[in-house]
């Protein structure tokens, strides 16, 4: 059964809309469990491995993929099990495709763009999305989940990423990142996954 929640815009005018955003519960536990799984690995070849496999299910793609937000779906799937609870259809849409998380975050009105978020960082809490975007791809490429925030810059888990303090959008696991604000890039942000 889907919720709803009371949008009062600029105008003062206040309409329903379909909740597309997680219980709080669910997000927080997605953070904890993709903390919990630091250090997986990939095996043998890349994109490849026992782990990595179960991520890609989620999103329909088989081994040899990138998998950063198959990892990140794979963990909020993983909490709403363990908690009885349910994600939206179009949450469950979403695919390992990573410029596909920012549309949809726009889509539904819980997209944080950087420029925001530099300027409070008490906006980003744990549990949200971070999207980091490439000037020389020109799209989101890469993806995490938050677990803290500060006014220097963010921590997050990472799949698909390597131990080094760059943004690697192709790397062997998943790792705990600390981030300073500008490597999200000038077009990325995050997803707020529930309200409050």
């Amino acid at each position: 059964m889907m919720s709803y929640i009371y949008i009062i815009p600029q105008n003062n005018n206040i309409y329903l809309q379909e909740e597309k955003n997680m219980k709080k519960e669910i997000a927080i536990l997605a953070a904890d469990d993709a903390l919990a799984n630091v250090g997986v690995t990939e095996e043998q070849k890349d994109n490849h491995g026992k782990a990595i496999k179960i991520y890609l299910q989620t999103v329909g793609l088989t081994e040899g993929y990138a998998w950063c937000a198959a990892f990140l779906k794979y963990r909020f799937m993983q909490a709403a099990n363990e908690l009885n609870e349910e994600l939206s259809e179009e949450f469950l849409d979403l695919t390992g495709y990573t410029p596909d998380w920012k549309i949809y975050a726009e889509k539904h009105d819980i997209w944080i763009p950087i420029e925001q978020a530099r300027l409070n960082n008490n906006l980003i809490k744990k549990g949200y999305v971070a999207l980091f975007y490439s000037s020389s791809k020109k799209r989101i490429y890469h993806t995490g989940i938050v677990i803290s925030s500060s006014k220097d810059g963010f921590i997050t888990v990472e799949g698909n990423t390597g131990p080094g303090p760059g943004v690697e959008a192709d790397g062997d696991g998943v790792f705990k990142k600390k981030r300073t604000w500008k490597m999200l890039g000038t077009e990325g942000g995050f997803m707020k996954t529930y309200w409050g």
